[in-house]
């Protein structure tokens, strides 16, 4: 408000530029306050997003670290698997060449077998035919 002079002294009156400053003012008050409302929702918003993306980040951490561990034991798991199963199929192959050696051998007593079996009755058809003769009374008794 700004004083004007007249002639009864000084009185407190308003003139027309100063009111409409006033309003402007008011105005501007009023803005401000909304703005300073604005500002201090925005910071507070703010804040709690910092704190929210703050413990989203370390949650995130966290689980990336977990996850990295469980990747580090599968790999482990999957090494330990894959030296196993080289040595099982290393046993397998002795197995098997054991057995196939075993095979052979047997195959070959079965022919040694054969050839001897075959070799005696050549010849045993001959004295079996001599030894009948002459002691045929003593088989049919």
């Amino acid at each position: 408000m700004a004083l004007v002079s007249g002639t009864a002294g000084s009185a407190l009156v308003p003139s027309l530029g100063s009111l409409d400053m006033t309003e402007h003012e008011h105005d501007h008050a009023m803005h401000s306050d909304e703005f300073s409302h604005l500002f201090e929702s925005h910071d507070e918003w703010f804040k709690q997003a910092m704190q929210k993306r703050s413990s989203t980040y370390r949650q995130l951490q966290s689980s990336v670290a977990e996850l990295g561990q469980r990747l580090s034991d599968g790999e482990r798991k999957a090494t330990s698997l894959v030296s196993r199963i080289g040595e099982l199929e290393g046993i397998i192959e002795e197995e098997r060449s054991r057995w196939s050696k075993r095979l052979e051998q047997e195959r070959e007593g079965l022919s040694a077998a054969r050839a001897l079996a075959a070799q005696p009755m050549m010849s045993g058809s001959s004295s079996a035919t001599a030894t009948s003769g002459k002691g045929g009374a003593s088989s049919s008794s």
